[in-house]
């Protein structure tokens, strides 16, 4: 969760916002919190701004507030009555609006399916398990008997919806890659979090709290530790220093606002430059509803070997000014084009081509 939080903005703004509707819902609805007009205008405005930052975060978020209010209210009814409330009145004009700009017109709600077990397969499901969640394994045994000793029925009912939505989204994903639904599980986690709180607190003596949250929170202090490590030692390359120097002597002459077509990695060092290319990460485009499917096979006409592809119509109908091939594009592309005679090489760097595509 660490890694969604450091690298995905817009979850800075749904994270807090999404638990913000979520606990207002839930106290609204449990008649701990008599709202006024101007409360419900603005929980209303922040629901429907959630698309815009994150859709994963809006979806689940809404679920996870339509299930507190019938929770709460130990009826159905409640779900209609939140879907008329003044709160979701106000927020349904942007809602629908940047969920409409963001699925490409619900273009990309065929993504959602089914992939059991999330990122591992039932045959490593205890491994994968135990490595990643460790001892918080054995707390939804442990809240769920605090809470059964207690008969809190609404502790129970929540516990019910976290650990449900939990376990649904454990195997349907809703993207394209299975690590996105971590965007999802977040949620629940905290929610069920929140839970194991109200309901163990009291019932653990004095100093044993800090032990169990020294052990619950051990893989965390890991993950911050790491990053203290000099930078040889810790993490991924993002870019080399030759890389960028190589590449910044190739784009010297080259006009700042030229289209070129390169490989399509997300750390292609043209962004690096600020510079555009002809397709981009394919992971953006898609959360940004941009139908690129096209495009994208126009490229992999124009940078695979491929005798039939008419490389100068292929580049003009990208829009691409030069071609370049480097060290990205051989790893992206096993097998160099042979590049026709009139496609002229501007680079000064041996190792990097960079073709001029003829008008």
């Amino acid at each position: 969760f660490l890694a969604v939080y450091i690298t995905q903005r817009g979850v800075m703004f749904a994270l807090p916002v999404g638990l913000l509707l979520i606990e207002a819902t839930r106290r609204i609805y449990a008649d701990e919190l008599k709202p006024s007009k101007g409360l419900l205008t603005s929980l209303g405005l922040l629901w429907g701004l959630l698309p815009l930052f994150h859709a994963h975060a809006f979806v689940i978020v809404s679920i996870i507030m339509a299930l507190m209010a019938i929770a709460n209210r130990r009826s159905f009814k409640a779900l209609k009555e939140l879907l008329f409330s003044r709160m979701a009145l106000v927020a349904y004009v942007p809602a629908i609006y940047f969920t409409l700009r963001t699925s490409d017109g619900l273009k990309k709600t065929s993504v959602i399916h089914w992939d059991g077990w999330w990122l591992t397969t039932a045959a490593e499901a205890p491994r994968f398990m135990l490595q990643n969640f460790g001892p918080w394994l054995l707390l939804p045994l442990a809240v769920g008997i605090a809470i059964w000793r207690a008969k809190n029925r609404r502790w129970a009912a929540e516990f019910s919806i976290y650990l449900g939505l939990f376990l649904i989204f454990f195997n349907v994903m809703v993207a394209p890659w299975g690590w996105d639904n971590v965007k999802i599980l977040i949620f629940p986690y905290l929610g069920f979090a929140r839970l194991a709180w109200l309901s163990l607190d009291s019932r653990v003596p004095g100093f044993s709290k800090y032990i169990i949250a020294f052990i619950l929170f051990f893989a965390g202090f890991l993950a911050v530790e790491v990053t203290l490590a000099p930078p040889s030692k810790r993490g991924a390359e993002v870019y080399s220093t030759r890389a960028l120097a190589n590449l910044e002597g190739v784009l010297r002459d080259i006009p700042k606002d030229a289209v070129i077509a390169a490989a399509t990695n997300h750390n292609h060092t043209l962004t690096f430059f600020g510079r555009v290319r002809a397709v981009g990460y394919e992971g953006h485009l898609w959360s940004h509803g941009i139908d690129h499917a096209q495009r994208l096979a126009l490229l992999k006409k124009l940078m695979q070997a491929d005798p039939a592809t008419d490389y100068t119509q292929t580049a003009h109908a990208l829009g691409a000014k030069y071609i370049l091939w480097g060290p990205e594009e051989q790893a992206a592309y096993p097998t160099e084009p042979t590049w026709p005679a009139t496609f002229k090489n501007v680079s000064t760097v041996p190792s990097i081509h960079l073709l001029e595509v003829p008008k």
